[in-house]
């Protein structure tokens, strides 16, 4: 048999040779690509882990891992800061001051002799609710008060009813600015029957110079189904309402976080305090929230380690707060957590990448949750994940996906395909849409269906989709789904100028009125307004109300006038949540470069230390005792984008945690180390025994 010469087995050898480096090149490429990397860890099912390259300083001066999961337990009032030696500035809550005039207001009442036709009226009783007063009188029997506060026509009158008492405690709300307001009670006997009126007026200064000229009415139907429409968030940084002529007759004169507010029931709401964020994997996120009423008296204070953000909600009326806030695991706003409403710990947390492993989960912000919402009646969440361009229903025990909303293109080549509900007729889809709840009404007249409202922003700048069509416009959209037989269709779609970002669309039962809030449109709609606000009639699709607001805002709801617990005394509230904890070590403090003297501010209040500095510029704390030493590492949790440096981190630390001894305060500052300066020198936080 004859042998091959080495040129013929080249030439047999040449074909398997060159398959061989086309598929190591392709391999190659695949690798490197990190969408074909990605998509081939997917199919072996193996996790998808994204690289980071930071911004910002990581130094540390004391090698530690901070872990995430470790925070401490906050149950405490203002007091707690006096378990503390330290020349570390005191910073009360505000839970503190509303107690105190609240307590002065209840002295006036008891020791005054103010009747229901001599009151005794105070116009911003707690001092940041300019367009609201207080009128203080009592009655020999227990009646119940009607309020109207005039507007400038019959529609524009606010009016409600308070509680039987015989001390009262009447809040005026919807004052006008710059104007003598007249005010009508009448006392109310039993079965509803007036026994007496008193006419009231009421002086009030004008609006700050910042909120002149923000409303401007495009179309005014002189009535609507809001008393008072509040706008809030974004550049809005101080809430306001207007009544149904688009004239302010409420605004909170305290600066809000980027989100606002979030509205609760028994007239409530929490307050996105501007003054603590916490590091973040992007934008700092504020980790503290104030539970606040309509005069601005504040009830409690709540912490969330890694921040709140887009929305949170009451599981039922009175109840747990359903929560977004981050996992800083490579993802940011991707949490849904349940606090107890009194203490605030979390009896329930889902990272929403714990089902989706590895699908769409290598962007940092690959979910963007703006919104959460609890049914009772299965026990389960709906949420509203914006950069998957999808509305899901969840278990909120069992944390199992029922189903999806969402263009079937989008997950067609994925393992949650079937979960996907399938259109009925044509339907323009929703991409990077904002708020998705569903409706208390049956507005397609069959039981066996529930519909969803959504602001569907229509943009698909996050998340790429070769089926989107850019229509230039948003759109309010409610759809039917008919969860057994898994099929949604739409049955009302309204066009709106293109908001890109925040907005929602709200249903009202009561007028049949359904509400979009454009938040952010562009600069050039409408004679450089940066937001609007319509309201139409649900049936007809016919703008009933439409107002131009000057400045971008996040969202755009009712304020409910539900006044029953603003006319009770306030009760001693308290801090509660979580904070990060410290981290006990066991090593030698290095010498410092020196002593920052204005770099980096502390506060405290009550055992939580507050550490402000330009974002990214602190990577530790350091609590250098006589025999003990605790770190506080941020240097786990990666910055990637530069545009957020330039933001002011004000981080909360648990002190509760450390041992009794007598600690200097240092911190690595742009990665080198520093002893830190509070009033009168070197900054000290002396623990003794409990």
């Amino acid at each position: 048999m004859r042998r091959l010469s080495f040129r013929e087995k080249l030439k047999l050898a040449l074909p398997i040779l060159i398959a061989l480096g086309l598929l190591c090149a392709g391999a190659l490429f695949c690798w490197f690509n990190p969408d074909m990397r990605d998509a081939f860890r997917q199919a072996l099912g193996i996790e998808v882990h994204r690289t980071v390259k930071p911004v910002g300083y990581y130094g540390q001066a004391i090698p530690v891992t901070q872990d995430l999961g470790d925070v401490a337990q906050i149950a405490e009032d203002d007091a707690a800061a006096a378990r503390y030696e330290s020349n570390i500035p005191i910073v009360e809550s505000p839970l503190a001051s509303t107690l105190e005039i609240d307590g002065m207001l209840t002295g006036e009442l008891e020791g005054g002799d103010y009747d229901f036709h001599d009151p005794m009226v105070i116009q911003d009783a707690f001092g940041n609710s300019p367009l609201t007063a207080l009128a203080l009188f009592t009655t020999p029997e227990a009646q119940r008060v009607r309020c109207t506060v005039k507007g400038k026509t019959p529609a524009a009158d606010i009016r409600y009813e308070t509680p039987a008492q015989t001390a009262h405690r009447v809040p005026l709300i919807g004052l006008y600015p710059a104007a003598e307001n007249a005010v009508e009670l009448a006392l109310l006997d039993a079965e509803g029957n007036v026994t007496d009126t008193a006419a009231l007026t009421v002086q009030t200064g004008g609006l700050p110079d910042r909120m002149n000229g923000m409303v401007e009415p495009v179309v005014c139907a002189g009535e609507s189904a809001y008393g008072l429409t509040m706008v809030y968030g974004q550049s809005c940084k101080r809430p306001f309402a207007i009544d149904c002529n688009g004239d302010i007759r409420w605004y909170l004169d305290q600066e809000t976080g980027y989100y606002g507010l979030y509205n609760l029931s028994d007239g409530r709401f929490l307050l996105q305090d501007a003054s603590s964020y916490t590091m973040s994997v992007s934008k700092p996120q504020t980790v503290k929230l104030y539970e606040m009423d309509y005069l601005g008296r504040a009830y409690q204070v709540y912490y969330l380690p890694y921040g709140s953000h887009h929305d949170v909600v009451e599981k039922t009326p009175g109840g747990n707060l359903m929560c977004l806030t981050s996992s800083m695991e490579e993802h940011y706003e991707d949490v849904i957590t349940e606090l107890d409403r009194a203490t605030g710990q979390s009896v329930n947390t889902l990272k929403l990448s714990d089902l989706f492993l590895n699908t769409y989960t290598r962007k940092l912000d690959w979910a963007h949750i703006n919104t959460v919402s609890w049914q009772s009646e299965d026990d389960t969440i709906i949420i509203s994940p914006r950069n998957l361009h999808s509305v899901m229903k969840i278990g909120w025990t069992d944390h199992k996906l029922k189903w999806i909303l969402c263009d079937p293109y989008f997950w067609k080549d994925t393992r949650y395909k079937d979960q996907v509900l399938k259109p009925e007729g044509d339907i323009l889809w929703h991409y990077q849409q904002h708020t998705a709840y569903r409706v208390e009404a049956d507005l397609d007249q069959d039981p066996d269906t529930i519909e969803i409202s959504v602001f569907d922003n229509h943009v698909d700048a996050q998340r790429k989709i070769d089926t989107f069509t850019d229509t230039g416009l948003s759109y309010a959209t409610v759809y039917s789904v008919n969860e057994k037989d898994m099929t949604v269709r739409v049955i009302k779609q309204l066009e709106v100028l293109q908001s890109n970002v925040c907005s929602n669309t709200v249903y009202d039962p009561d007028s049949g009125r359904i509400f979009a809030m454009s938040g952010i449109i562009p600069e050039d709609a409408h004679h450089g307004y940066l937001g609007m606000i319509y309201e139409f009639d649900y049936e007809s699709g016919d703008i009933v109300n439409q107002f131009a607001i000057q400045k971008q805002f996040y969202r755009a709801t009712e304020l409910p006038l539900k006044v029953d617990p603003i006319c009770e005394p306030i009760a001693a509230g308290s801090i509660v949540g979580a904070l990060p904890r410290p981290q006990a070590v066991k090593a030698d403090v290095p010498e410092p470069v020196g002593t920052l003297a204005e770099e980096v501010v502390l506060t405290r209040t009550g055992s939580a230390l507050f550490v402000s500095a330009l974002n990214r510029s602190v990577s530790q704390v350091i609590f250098a005792g006589r025999e003990h030493t605790y770190v506080y590492d941020n240097t786990g949790v990666k910055l990637e984008s530069e545009n957020y440096l330039d933001f002011t981190a004000n981080m909360p630390v648990a002190l509760g945690d450390l041992e009794p001894d007598e600690y200097s305060l240092l911190c690595v500052y742009r990665d080198a180390l520093y002893k830190l300066t509070a009033d009168g020198g070197e900054a000290y936080i002396n623990v003794t025994a409990p």
